[in-house]
């Protein structure tokens, strides 16, 4: 991969990670009963990123932890999602950044891991 578009894919990364990491923070009062399912749903769906259920989209959610879980950095996960998704590398970013905000914080950057322990708490994206 060149170097610059390497560079714009960790940008588009981290920029994904930030969004659904404070997106998620940001949140409305009243879902504080929200399951972490529930939560990365709403947030996938308010970006308008189309799926099948909401089981598969909750089941791929996690395989972007198992992915990471076994050595891959946040790039090559984005770069799996898109092309077992047909994602755009934004979205692809975005969706990453959801997964590990909601399921594997362990994952997340550290500038977002603040904001997934609110998320943790029951906020969600407003």
């Amino acid at each position: 991969m060149r170097p610059r578009r390497l560079r714009r894919m960790l940008a588009l990364m981290g920029f994904g990670a930030v969004l659904a990491g404070t997106g998620i923070g940001w949140g409305l009062g009243a879902a504080r009963a929200d399951t972490m399912d529930d939560v990365f749903t709403r947030v996938i769906d308010q970006r308008g990123i189309t799926h099948g259920s909401r089981a598969d989209l909750i089941a791929a959610g996690h395989a972007v932890c198992d992915y990471q879980d076994q050595g891959h950095t946040a790039v090559q996960t984005a770069l799996w999602v898109q092309s077992n998704s047909g994602l755009t590398p934004y979205d692809s970013g975005f969706f990453v950044g959801a997964a590990e905000a909601a399921f594997c914080a362990w994952n997340a950057p550290a500038s977002a891991r603040g904001v997934t322990v609110s998320a943790h708490m029951g906020a969600v994206l407003r």
